[in-house]
């Protein structure tokens, strides 16, 4: 099963969704817990398609596209792919796009909303999220990974290496308070503690502090989701279709029978430790 997307004036495809039969039957069993993948730094593919136009004139175009991917987490808690998608951006209309089509199979298979979806920080996919009635009520749970990279990013300039790993342990901490009251207290004692400029406490605090609610244990520990507190599954899952792909360019017909490959594989994958048990 696949779904596209052409743009009206020039005709060419700008998105590609695809689905395995066998993908959907685990996504009816296991429902509870979408985790999506989105800044893979190698998930761009330049793929090759073939254009016919009035039967005289051809045209080789090359589309650089993102891979999206969305999984899921079986019985045996291994990774299951649901769905992967190339667009042409990472724009909230793009990722709207592929939501509702996840929303379109959902509602044809008879799936149930899940609980909890898992992403980093792509504010066009949280905002997309946010959009789609399949999945407008599930908690959205930021990875802690990405956040702790972006504060790095931020933060770690002009502290010593002893000063970042308290920072780093102190963090962990904040994110691990089971209260509400424990949480605002021990970041107010943080930032009272001399160790973060002024400008560091307003990044962490504006970009993180008031988005507490997607990652802060005392709010998302209230929902199913397995520990699962990083997208880290996503981007494990997009190496093993990446492994599949073999190089970054192809024709549309090679990515589609590689996807297929990959599909293929991981179901088998899960029937033979199922066989295990």
């Amino acid at each position: 099963m696949y779904f596209t997307k052409v743009d009206e004036e020039s005709g060419h495809l700008t998105h590609l969704l695809v689905l395995e039969v066998k993908q959907i039957k685990l996504w009816q069993r296991f429902p509870e817990l979408l985790i999506m993948d989105c800044t893979y730094k190698t998930n761009k593919y330049y793929i090759t398609i073939t254009c016919l136009r009035a039967t005289t004139k051809t045209w080789n175009i090359r589309y650089l596209m993102p891979l999206f991917n969305i999984v899921g987490v079986t019985n045996l808690h291994s990774t299951f792919e649901i769905t992967c998608a190339f667009l042409s951006g990472k724009l909230e209309a793009d990722y709207t796009w592929c939501l509702e089509c996840l929303q379109s199979v959902a509602g044809k298979y008879q799936i149930r909303e899940p609980y909890c979806v898992v992403t980093d920080s792509e504010i066009a996919l949280v905002n997309g999220l946010q959009t789609v009635p399949f999945i407008v009520n599930s908690r959205n749970i930021l990875c802690i990974w990405h956040i702790n990279q972006k504060v790095a990013e931020h933060c770690k300039v002009g502290l010593t290496d002893k000063e970042w790993e308290y920072l780093c342990q102190q963090l962990k901490y904040l994110l691990a308070m089971p209260t509400k009251s424990e949480f605002c207290k021990h970041w107010q004692t943080l930032c009272e503690s001399g160790l973060l400029s002024q400008d560091k406490i307003n990044y962490i605090n504006n970009q993180w502090i008031s988005k507490k609610r997607y990652f802060a244990h005392y709010k998302i520990d209230q929902y199913m989701h397995f520990g699962h507190y990083v997208s880290s599954r996503g981007e494990g899952a997009h190496h093993q279709l990446k492994s599949f792909l073999e190089t970054s360019t192809g024709t549309l017909l090679a990515v589609w029978k590689a996807l297929q490959s990959a599909l293929q594989f991981m179901d088998t994958e899960y029937k033979t430790a199922l066989a295990q048990e």
